[in-house]
C-alpha cells in the first residue's frame, strides 16, 4: 500500500471513531462543541511529504466562547476555524 492510500485509510478509520463520540468533520479538520467550548483536532499534511514518506501533524484546540467574550466583549463569537496553510490536500 503506498504511504499516501495508508494515510487516507488512517483519516478515515479516525473518522468513524470521532464521529461516533459526537465530532463532526470538514475535510482534515473535526470538531465538536459542548455548551460554549469547541475542541478541534486537525491533521495537516506536509508539504515535504514525498510518494513515498507522508509526513503529517496532528493539532489540538480548544475555543472557549466565555473567555473569548470575557476578554473581547465585542467580539461576536462562532464557530472557529483553522486555516491550513501548510498541506496540500
Amino acid at each position: 500500500m503506498l504511504p499516501a492510500d495508508s494515510y487516507k485509510k488512517l483519516l478515515n478509520v479516525i473518522k468513524l471513531v470521532l464521529k461516533n463520540v459526537g465530532y463532526s468533520c470538514k475535510g482534515n479538520l473535526f470538531y465538536t462543541q459542548q455548551k460554549n467550548n469547541w475542541g478541534l483536532i486537525a491533521f495537516q499534511k506536509s508539504l515535504k511529504s514525498t510518494s513515498s514518506e507522508i509526513i503529517f501533524t496532528v493539532n489540538l484546540g480548544v475555543n472557549s466562547a466565555t473567555i473569548i467574550h470575557f476578554l473581547q466583549p465585542e467580539n461576536n463569537f462562532s464557530k472557529p476555524t483553522f486555516k491550513d496553510s501548510g498541506s496540500e490536500e
